[in-house]
């Protein structure tokens, strides 16, 4: 597989990371938060699980894009700190309370870290290809 073009790095790079993320934040709100088999009106689980799976899959692809051709851990950061300060924002809107709000950063850290670490370990097997010119 010839993953050297750099739109089909950022591509690979945005997917892997994206689905890398939701699927670990999902997992984790699972684990700590089941859907009931019947859900009441006022349970709004499965909405909160949407949102996480939604903004964290966003999250995690703008991370994996970067990560898949990064040269350094450093290279991440602006976008891990964006990623936050967009979970911080999508809170805020939401009118959550500091626990809620640190419970959602805490499953969206999940996904970051998943996407990131997936993302920098397929970047070192598929490296880009340096081309060089001769003049």
């Amino acid at each position: 597989m010839n993953v050297n073009r750099p739109l089909l790095r950022d591509v690979i790079g945005f997917f892997g990371g994206g689905i890398a993320a939701a699927v670990a934040a999902a997992l984790v709100f699972q684990v700590f938060f089941p859907l009931p088999p019947e859900p009441k009106p006022t349970d709004h689980t499965g909405e909160a699980l949407a949102v996480l799976v939604l903004a964290v899959f966003f999250c995690g692809g703008f991370i994996g894009r970067r990560a898949f051709s990064a040269d350094f851990w450093s290279d991440l950061l602006p976008s891990v700190i964006t990623s936050y300060v967009v979970m911080l924002f999508l809170c805020l809107t939401a009118s959550l309370d500091f626990r809620e709000t640190a419970t959602m950063i805490g499953l969206a850290s999940v996904g970051i870290v998943a996407s990131t670490a997936l993302l920098i370990l397929l970047g070192r097997r598929f490296p880009p290809k340096i081309e060089t010119y001769e003049v």
